[in-house]
């Protein structure tokens, strides 16, 4: 009988035991991750690295581990020590990447303050007389939203240069607003009108322009979709903000 218990009590201590063992292992996993995975995520991030950044001395501070991050719980801190950066590698347990923060964290020096307080107005500033084409799509896709927002196609058509009316659609493509090049494409071809500067002497015939065509139909049209019904859908402004980030070398 004293055996029996003896073997019970022994029993319960191990099944006691290994619920803490298992609880710890728990905790830690969810705090820090898998090791293994852990490990190889850093050997991983190591060559990412090297290869991608090595000219700016690339050095890895440390490893954090988030398992509700979309892009991947294993995010591994970047410090580059010739240009003073910081940024992270976002990686999933498979050792696949999700995200290089690089590109959005120079972004957000140069960009992410202004146009958190002032909007995308500010960054046309910022950008100033374009230097290559991806410049230039971005201004001309802000001013053709500004013009849009602030008295409709017409006044576009009127205001804008001629040169980059006559490359909107293409630049809007180019930026990823793909739905304001069809709708502006669409309602052009419908209406006949050609897209390219219109010269106007006076408020008489800027009217008289104005109720040629149904102009009012593309902006109501195009307020409708400069925001989407889905949540998390990109509207127009984060597209453009996108499009930036991604190209950043060229900003």
């Amino acid at each position: 009988m004293k055996k029996l218990e003896k073997a019970m009590t022994v029993a319960v201590i191990a099944v006691v035991c290994g619920g803490i063992i298992a609880f710890c292992v728990y905790v830690i996993f969810g705090l820090f991750g898998n090791p293994l995975e852990r490990k190889n995520v850093k050997n991983i991030a190591q060559e990412y690295v090297d290869e991608n950044y090595s000219e700016m001395n690339p050095v890895i501070v440390d490893i954090d581990y988030n398992e509700q991050s979309l892009e991947g719980p294993y995010q591994v801190e970047i410090y580059l020590e010739k240009t003073d950066k910081t940024f992270w590698l976002c990686y999933y347990s498979s050792g696949e990447l999700g995200w290089d923060t690089y590109d959005y964290s120079i972004y957000e020096e140069k960009y992410g303050e202004i146009y958190f307080e002032e909007g995308l107005y500010a960054i046309r500033d910022i950008i100033g007389t374009p230097q290559n084409e991806k410049q230039k799509a971005v201004l001309a896709v802000i001013n053709f939203d500004f013009e849009i927002q602030n008295g409709g196609l017409c006044q576009y058509l009127v205001n804008e240069d001629n040169d980059n009316i006559v490359k909107i659609t293409d630049y809007l493509r180019m930026v990823g607003t793909e739905e304001q090049a069809k709708l502006l494409e669409t309602f052009t071809a419908e209406n006949g009108i050609e897209l390219k500067s219109v010269e106007t002497n006076n408020a008489d015939d800027f009217l008289e322009f104005e109720k040629s065509k149904p102009f009012d139909e593309f902006d109501r049209a195009y307020m409708d979709i400069y925001t989407p019904d889905e949540e998390w859908g990109p509207d127009f402004n984060g597209q453009i903000v996108s499009y930036i980030q991604d190209n950043i070398e060229d900003f």
